[in-house]
């Protein structure tokens, strides 16, 4: 690998990490969660109040008792991180674009792409996150009679004062095909926000891994062609050898997707079964439903 290629790659590293240490710099508590935000207690480092401030989000006249408007808040917080990432992308990205034009070299053309997506993908996110925590601030300022209990993103609409799923509408309608009645869902129960948090994220593990699966069945075909074209038997037993260990490979990542999803499918369900539970149960809930 080219070596401006490796300090490339490190100073993205060094500089996303500086960043994720002062965006996302918040307590860790038993269950992961930001529902477990303590009452009365500000969660988040002195940087991440000043960019809620920033924003329009009154913390200090905030006691962070509401769950629901503290979901919405963590969340904004992290896509504010993800644009932060991005932005050094595009920003180191940037400096090698000007280096290589300056010293008259070829080969900017890629960085340069590479700065531009970043950068717009930055700047889509920090936006969306803005606006997000603008709305947040007018639903807490709003009356209780205003509050408007949906399962669609925050936005700004007739609806002004909606506090809604912290999902995406693909993630809320899958929750419901699913199994899970989100319409019915009032976001009061721990174990049932947790156990919601990891049918998502083994959901995402399972795209995640079925999209590495297409690729390797891709690249596992280019050899196997590749091994029919080539003229030397070693150069094609070579081919055909890597084109096998790439489909062998895309086998193991369909099999962990299907686990993946499986789980998915199988935490939605238990966090219904928990969403049914009566009221008089639910504060004597154990650990292991948490799990």
């Amino acid at each position: 690998m080219n070596i401006r290629l490796k300090l490339f790659f490190s100073l993205c590293i060094l500089l996303s990490s500086f960043v994720l240490k002062g965006q996302n710099d918040i307590p860790v508590r038993a269950e992961g969660t930001i529902l477990k935000i303590n009452k009365n207690q500000n969660p988040y480092s002195s940087n991440q109040t000043l960019w809620l401030k920033k924003n329009g989000f009154r913390a200090s006249e905030y006691d962070w008792n509401n769950e629901d408007l503290n979901r919405q808040l963590d969340a904004c917080l992290k896509r504010q991180t993800g644009a932060n990432i991005f932005g050094v992308i595009a920003g180191a990205s940037g400096i090698l674009t000007l280096q290589k034009l300056i010293s008259g070299q070829e080969g900017q053309g890629g960085y340069f792409l590479l700065s531009m997506t970043s950068g717009l993908i930055s700047i889509g996110k920090s936006n969306k996150s803005k606006r997000q925590v603008r709305q947040i601030e007018k639903w807490r300022l709003a009356p209780a009679s205003d509050r408007l209990d949906t399962t669609y993103l925050l936005e700004e609409s007739k609806r002004e004062f909606s506090l809604k799923s912290p999902y995406k509408p693909s993630k809320n309608k899958y929750l419901i095909r699913n199994g899970f009645d989100l319409h019915a869902y009032t976001w009061d129960n721990r174990a049932v926000d947790l156990n919601l948090e990891k049918a998502i994220a083994s959901r995402r593990s399972g795209h995640v891994m079925l999209g590495m699966a297409g690729g390797a069945f891709v690249l596992g075909s280019f050899f196997k062609m590749l091994s029919a074209i080539v003229e030397t038997d070693e150069g094609r037993n070579d081919a055909s050898s890597i084109g096998n260990t790439f489909f062998i490979a895309s086998g193991g990542m369909l099999l962990t997707s299907v686990i993946f999803t499986s789980s998915a499918k199988n935490k939605v369900r238990k966090a219904e079964k928990l969403r049914r539970l009566p009221k008089s149960n639910k504060s004597s809930l154990s650990i292991k439903d948490m799990n």
